[in-house]
């Protein structure tokens, strides 16, 4: 997400928008929080997720589900986890000096747990034997986390990229002016995307981190997909790309909504989400909106299959996706 962290340049961004009219920021940001409200999903009969919103004005920013249970990072440096048959648990305090956590990636579930989370001001928890070990890196904002496996992981944000070999980080370079928002990663690639268009592609073992060409200059918050041969970019107001494993081109926008993060397991089950609760369904031929109920910014989404897939967003908000 994400993305997803109050900067110095969105802040005064959207106090100018702000002081000139009344209209939404295109830069949404997780200030979004206090203008944002539910909607009761009860009275709209499209709506095919079901809320399991927190007790709290935290903001969710990212989130792991491992089909046994959710765990979700947010503002304030707290871990929370819900399970279907309890519902949400008190939340674990990182104890990061109440800095905020923006994206987490995990894998497997139960006593063999492992996640590893990113935040501002260079702090990155590192989850495994039932317990958080947090550290302080002495870099800007992360923004987002992804990779193959819990050996090779790629923490990015504004002061660059990071690369996790199962015991330590190590700085990688980026060409000057990077302003990196995710990452999206297998053993053998990685792509990153961030403002202005960017988008940055490292072959592993052979070179480091090189610009691709882009088709926007609008700022991307995620990128994510099944393979390299079918990769999604989204970010502001909606722009969109696809990456066909040679060329990434923008496709005709679906929604004027920021879009905060993608996710997908497979060609025919890809979700993106954003601002105004809105989300969609990559089917392989089209994007489909799959009605929330709720119009809270959603920041971050994330499944166990295709077929049961989680959203979370401002002020505690979840949302459940399931297919029969």
């Amino acid at each position: 997400m994400r993305p997803q962290s109050m900067t110095w340049y969105t802040l005064i961004l959207s106090l100018a928008l702000a002081a000139c009219d009344n209209t939404e920021d295109s830069t949404d940001t997780e200030s979004d929080a206090d203008t944002d409200s539910d909607s009761d999903s009860d009275t709209d009969p499209q709506v095919v997720w079901e809320a399991e919103r927190a007790e709290t004005s935290a903001s969710f920013t990212g989130l792991y589900a491992s089909g046994q249970g959710l765990y979700v990072v947010s503002t304030g440096g707290l871990l929370w986890t819900f399970k279907q048959a309890s519902g949400w648990e008190d939340p674990v305090d990182l104890e990061i000096q109440d800095e905020d956590m923006n994206d987490v990636w995990g894998i497997g579930a139960g006593a063999g747990l492992e996640m590893m989370a990113v935040g501002d001001a260079g702090w990155t928890m590192h989850w495994y034997d039932g317990g958080p070990v947090t550290r302080d890196l002495g870099t800007a904002n992360f923004e987002g986390i992804d990779g193959p496996s819990a050996s090779l992981l790629y923490a990015v944000g504004w002061g660059g990229i990071y690369k996790w070999d199962g015991f330590t980080w190590a700085y990688e370079p980026v060409p000057p002016g990077s302003q990196v928002n995710d990452v999206w990663a297998t053993v053998d690639d990685a792509y990153a995307v961030g403002e202005g268009g960017l988008i940055l592609h490292r072959i592993n073992g052979e070179k480091g981190w090189e610009a691709m060409t882009s088709p926007t200059n609008l700022a991307l918050f995620a990128i994510g997909g099944a393979t390299v041969l079918d990769l999604w970019a989204v970010g502001q107001d909606g722009v969109l790309l696809n990456f066909d494993g040679a060329v990434w081109t923008e496709q005709t926008r679906f929604t004027g909504q920021s879009l905060w993060d993608v996710w997908g397991i497979q060609n025919n089950a890809v979700f993106t989400v954003g601002s105004g609760g809105v989300a969609y369904k990559w089917d392989s031929e089209i994007w489909t909106p799959l009605p929330t109920g709720v119009d809270n910014v959603l920041y971050a989404v994330h499944g166990a299959s295709g077929t049961d897939v989680w959203a979370v967003g401002n002020r505690g908000m979840a949302i459940h996706y399931t297919e029969d």
